[in-house]
């Protein structure tokens, strides 16, 4: 591999972390084509992928596969204030996004102590629609 090369998926992989970084303040996820979208023109999906790919593995970014037909999303994993949530997904739009809800705290004890199970919210996806998806139907 020449030097151009290298420099050029160190610039993506750059760009991609940026991205990641414009929306870890407001607990979003973002969606392989979503940063596709955010980067048009400066990198392609593929390189895009690959990037998320060698991210995830390495632990700098984490990905979450909601299922469903949704596209994967991802967050950066230094956004530590973001492991105290769990997650909505929006069955409409796709949107994921941290549910930062203490009353998801009271479910957990509950379902332990009446229950015997103990739930990960970090983990735990709810799916619903989303305030904006609901106005727009409106």
């Amino acid at each position: 591999m020449d030097g151009s090369r290298g420099k050029y998926k160190t610039k993506q992989r750059s760009l991609i972390l940026e991205t990641l970084k414009e929306t870890a303040g407001d607990g979003g996820h973002l969606s392989a084509e979503a940063i596709a979208e955010r980067l048009a023109g400066r990198a392609g999906q593929a390189t895009i992928y690959r990037n998320l790919d060698e991210l995830v593995k390495n632990g700098v970014v984490i990905k979450y596969e909601p299922g469903n037909g949704f596209s994967a999303c991802y967050r950066l994993a230094a956004d530590d204030r973001a492991d105290d949530f769990c997650h909505f997904l929006c069955l409409k739009c796709g949107r994921m996004s941290h549910l930062d809800c203490r009353r998801l705290d009271e479910l957990a004890e509950h379902v332990k102590l009446d229950h015997g199970l103990s739930l990960n919210l970090k983990r735990t996806v709810l799916y619903g629609t989303c305030g904006d998806c609901a106005e727009t139907a409106r």
